[in-house]
């Protein structure tokens, strides 16, 4: 009799599955024919319904997708219609977390709700709070943007910790980072060797504050950008998989994936060297010096590809020096002369604002009241702080400061935390991963000091692992605890 109900129970959950299957394939179809593709309509809306099925079926692989997705912040709008505004990571996402509570429905999975209580999640939260708080005071259409956008990222972290609970998700996570970083870069060196002639209009419209080598006059991308809206992006992105490909390929024993890692390496760098982003220069270079140190390769190895790059440097091409010089004569240069302007204009924002900011997302429209207390050697422009921590200070105050801050420092000590715990345990790949993630968050906090990168998804990433890896510590408590009772 129990054999019975049980063998029901089995069927009921399986027509369960398979109409749940089937009303989600029909949905994807149905969304995918209103894409405007042209002739190959239906094949994207085949794809579409594809892609459903195996995110519903195996939810894991919809996440994998977000991830592999996140470069696509231009081509990934679904066409001009009514799903504008609708991106395919957007739409990835909403899928993946639809296919988690059908899974939870179907086959009584308990979340453990405790898991997600952590204290990068807890931060991320409160700075959720901080900007509603702000919002409150400040009522714009934006502001109302940017706590969507944050309430998004709050669940994309929780979606993390759902997901990476064991080692071999991380190594996935890992994997997906470094091909779709390699691949991304391999796409930004055709464009600079194809030199289209399309430029951003994102960042051409504000090329007096970003650009000191005059491609809007030349009518070529020669600052390219990949699949992202501006350099910094594609740039900021890379700076962050470096340290990820040498963490996947520095332990491997096979000559042949170690080449085929620095292989990776090198086409990232190029990538970024394509940027002609000076934070993604500075980036890149953080993320190797800061993996030679951790792996203490020696100083002598460091010093060895710093004269290796100034004998080189002569031979690059005009442009990448002019923005290498720019660096240090900043003075001398516009743009970084218009982004102490927009700096120093935050922080009499800041001052005049300290409890809650001037309300999320109206930094653009409030910079321009404090021209005239900036001095007229630094320009200011209706645009962004080109600085997280000012444009953070200003939009949010001393609460959002500090919560952004505290996510950055309790991610960090995470990571470090369970790198060590993972080294004391004998898992030496796992261990050099954690470690990949926290010089990849040492890279963004650096690199966040010249762009607003508040709502990139990329070090939101990163949180996410370490409020994660917390499993990690935990299981491998477990593991040591009989040993222990048993010594």
């Amino acid at each position: 009799m129990l054999l019975a109900d049980e063998g029901g129970w089995r069927m009921v959950r399986g027509l369960r599955s398979a109409g749940a299957l089937a009303a989600a394939a029909g949905l994807a179809l149905g969304l995918g024919l209103l894409i405007s593709a042209g002739p190959v309509r239906v094949l994207v809306a085949m794809a579409g319904a594809t892609v459903v099925a195996l995110v519903v079926y195996r939810p894991l692989i919809g996440f994998l997708l977000v991830i592999a997705s996140l470069p696509l912040d231009v081509s990934g709008t679904l066409g001009e219609t009514a799903l504008t505004n609708l991106s395919i990571t957007k739409a990835l996402a909403g899928l993946t977390v639809g296919a988690i509570v059908l899974e939870g429905l179907i086959r009584h999975r308990p979340l453990g709700l405790r898991r997600f209580l952590t204290t990068e999640t807890l931060l991320t939260a409160g700075l959720l709070g901080s900007l509603i708080a702000s919002t409150a005071l400040h009522p714009t259409q934006q502001s109302v943007a940017e706590i969507l956008r944050q309430m998004v990222i709050l669940l994309f972290v929780l979606v993390i910790v759902y997901f990476v609970d064991r080692p071999g998700r991380l190594r996935q996570v890992a994997w997906v980072l470094v091909v779709t970083g390699t691949v991304v870069a391999a796409y930004s060196i055709s464009q600079r060797i194809m030199r289209p002639v399309s430029i951003s209009e994102e960042w051409i419209a504000q090329a007096g504050a970003v650009l000191d080598v005059g491609e809007e006059s030349l009518g070529e991308m020669l600052r390219t950008t990949g699949t992202f809206s501006h350099p910094a992006w594609l740039g900021l992105f890379l700076s962050i998989c470096i340290p990820f490909t040498l963490g996947l390929c520095w332990p491997c024993r096979r000559i042949g994936w170690r080449v085929a890692g620095m292989a990776a390496v090198v086409l990232q760098v190029l990538g970024i060297l394509s940027t002609y982003s000076r934070m993604s220069y500075i980036g890149a270079a953080l993320a190797v010096a800061l993996f030679i140190h951790r792996r203490r390769l020696g100083i002598g190895l460091l010093m060895v590809m710093v004269a290796a790059a100034i004998v080189a440097f002569p031979a690059m091409p005009d442009d990448f020096r002019n923005r290498v010089y720019s660096i240090l004569e900043y003075r001398q240069s516009s743009s970084s002369l218009s982004r102490l302007g927009q700096q120093l204009a935050g922080g009499y924002m800041f001052l005049d604002h300290p409890a809650l900011g001037v309300g999320p997302g109206n930094f653009e429209d409030r910079v321009m009241g404090y021209e005239r207390r900036v001095p007229a050697a630094l320009e200011v422009q209706p645009i962004g702080a080109h600085n997280m921590y000012v444009e953070t200070a200003a939009e949010l105050g001393v609460p959002g400061l500090v919560l952004t801050l505290l996510v950055l420092v309790a991610s960090a000590r995470q990571l470090r935390r369970s790198r060590m715990v993972a080294d004391r345990g004998g898992e030496k790949s796992q261990a050099l991963l954690w470690e990949a993630a926290g010089i990849g968050l040492v890279v963004f906090a650096a690199s966040a000091l010249f762009v607003h990168a508040q709502y990139r998804k990329e070090w939101w990433l990163l949180v996410g692992l370490a409020a994660a890896s917390r499993q990690f510590m935990v299981a491998a408590a477990r593991e040591h605890r009989p040993e222990a009772r048993t010594s």
